[in-house]
């Protein structure tokens, strides 16, 4: 049986780590394992990732940060345990798009602009609202190309602190910097043949912008600290929520880096421009839901599914698994049907941030008659 995730010490009394590592990826390809080391050799980083593992972790760690890696690689694995599950016989991993986002023109579009770009080694630039399954798309175009097997890097220009980026993406040696215990590769060198997804790329920092071109134009990189050259291959895929060329125009954004990354475009449509959608996703959110939390909620009442279709979903397919996900929590019966009173915050009559007060007692929700 398969744990979800391992943490998997390389230094082990029986047998080191990488044997335990190849002999568990040998039996479950697809579980996460994250390495953990109190010597953070940085040959020993690159070999791990190479043999399959998520991430390596040198001590010592904070908890946050383990967390966050734990978290992250369940995310992955539950996406791409989606793509293989649904992948539909047609050839490629991206035929599965139709049946994770639903079957409407524009995801139709989304389908064969990805099987078109997925064999290239062109950058690709992923553009759309946040929720719209952006890094969905960049996975789809990862397996559908000749560098399927090999990692699969994302890293969230966002969440990273502007002082941790260069050595996030390209690495530092040990004593480069304050806190720099143990030298440590970066994501262009963990994603050695494969792939690298750079995610709310319109975060980058200017200063940042000019280092992240010249790499994708020369595919050599410089650690933190160090002076030689590392040649690194890779694939590009970057996403945005934003209008890069108005940032362009407000030189916020490097002319040159968009043209570098926007080899090929692929642009999806909000939720609420593919309301012919709304079915599909959901049905899969609520069979989603039940399985997590073992209900049996049997769909929408009629008035639910008018707020449904009313609703213009800023926050698009994210926001809809979120909303039907806790309304599936709030069912006392195992067996009834989403009212539209567990979906009240979609017409204003709730504020998602309203909190019971501590002398307020908590109120019973009415069902829809």
């Amino acid at each position: 049986e398969a744990p979800d995730v391992m943490l998997l010490d390389v230094r082990l009394p029986d047998m080191d780590g990488f044997e335990i590592l190849t002999r568990a990826k040998a039996q479950h390809k697809a579980l996460p394992v994250v390495m953990v080391t109190a010597y953070g050799k940085t040959e020993d980083a690159v070999r791990a990732i190479r043999a399959g593992a998520y991430d390596y972790v040198a001590k010592p760690f904070s908890n946050e940060d383990i967390v966050l890696t734990v978290r992250r690689a369940l995310e992955e694995k539950a996406l791409r345990g989606q793509i293989r599950q649904l992948h539909n016989g047609s050839g490629h991993a991206a035929g599965s798009l139709l049946d994770f986002m639903g079957r409407s023109a524009a995801v139709q579009h989304v389908l064969r602009q990805v099987e078109q770009v997925a064999a290239t080694n062109f950058s690709v630039l992923v553009t759309g609202e946040t929720g719209t399954g952006k890094e969905l798309v960049a996975q789809a175009v990862h397996a559908g190309s000749p560098r399927a097997a090999k990692p699969f890097v994302a890293v969230d220009c966002g969440a990273i602190p502007e002082s941790l980026i260069e050595s996030e993406l390209f690495g530092h040696e040990k004593g480069a910097f304050t806190g720099a215990h143990h030298a440590k590769a970066g994501a262009f060198e963990l994603a050695g043949d494969g792939t690298i997804f750079l995610d709310e790329i319109g975060n980058l920092p200017l200063a940042m912008q000019g280092k992240l071109l010249r790499v994708l134009e020369e595919r050599k990189i410089h650690r933190i600290g160090s002076t030689n050259e590392r040649d690194v291959d890779f694939r590009v895929v970057a996403a945005t929520n934003l209008d890069l060329r108005a940032m362009i125009d407000q030189q916020a954004f490097r002319r040159d880096l968009y043209h570098r990354l926007a080899e090929f475009t692929i642009c999806l449509a909000p939720l609420r421009e593919r309301k012919e959608d709304l079915p599909f996703l959901v049905n899969r959110f609520i069979a989603d839901a039940n399985r997590e939390l073992n209900k049996q909620v049997d769909g929408l009442s009629d008035t639910a599914w008018g707020l449904i279709q009313r609703y213009d979903w800023p926050g698009n397919a994210r926001e809809l698994r979120n909303q039907l996900r806790r309304a599936v929590l709030l069912c006392d019966d195992p067996e009834e049907m989403i009212s539209s009173e567990l979906l009240g915050m979609l017409d204003g009559r709730r504020s998602s941030t309203e909190c019971l007060g501590p002398d307020q007692p908590e109120q019973r929700l009415p069902r829809d008659g």
